[in-house]
């Protein structure tokens, strides 16, 4: 699914490059890449439902944070970064038996972009050298910005075992 949503981003990006409107695309696939750090739960207690008529048409109060976060993206990232750094997302590929080294996985429970399902399967994966820990979250993808305190403990935790998961 986190690929599908890149892609539709990097066509926003490559639509606004031929066609002359690069910071409309930038803005466009920034907006969408918002939806998918947060929580449907968090949008609903953050904007009201209801949109407001204006001469162009309805325009509901999530729109100003998406066009807000699009626009400020748009000024600081070149489209050509961005397309190189999406795909590279999606071309990473690491097998996780290869991995030897003792790793913490931390996994938010409403975390759409990157489900909680997909850091177990990596963690078994990875085998005894994983362990994983879920938090619950309202903030989705966006808890590993805003859900300091969990965080603090679980990495706490983590070094106070050395990384030893034996």
């Amino acid at each position: 699914m986190a690929t599908a949503l890149r892609t539709l981003q990097r066509r926003a990006v490559r639509l606004g490059l031929s066609s002359g409107h690069v910071d409309e695309g930038m803005t466009i696939a920034r907006g969408l890449a918002m939806t998918t750090y947060r929580t449907a739960a968090e949008f609903a207690m953050r904007f009201p439902v209801h949109g407001e008529e204006t001469p162009e048409g309805v325009r509901f109060p999530v729109e100003g944070y998406l066009e807000h976060h699009g626009a400020a993206f748009s000024r600081r990232f070149s489209p050509w970064s961005f397309l190189c750094l999406s795909e590279s997302i999606d071309l990473h590929n690491v097998d996780p038996e290869r991995i030897r080294t003792p790793t913490t996985l931390v996994a938010v429970e409403s975390d759409t972009l990157v489900p909680a399902w997909q850091m177990r399967e990596l963690a078994a994966g990875m085998g005894r050298h994983a362990t994983v820990t879920e938090i619950p979250s309202i903030y989705g993808h966006d808890a590993f910005l805003k859900e300091v305190e969990p965080l603090t403990e679980i990495i706490r935790a983590t070094f106070a075992q050395g990384g030893d998961h034996e």
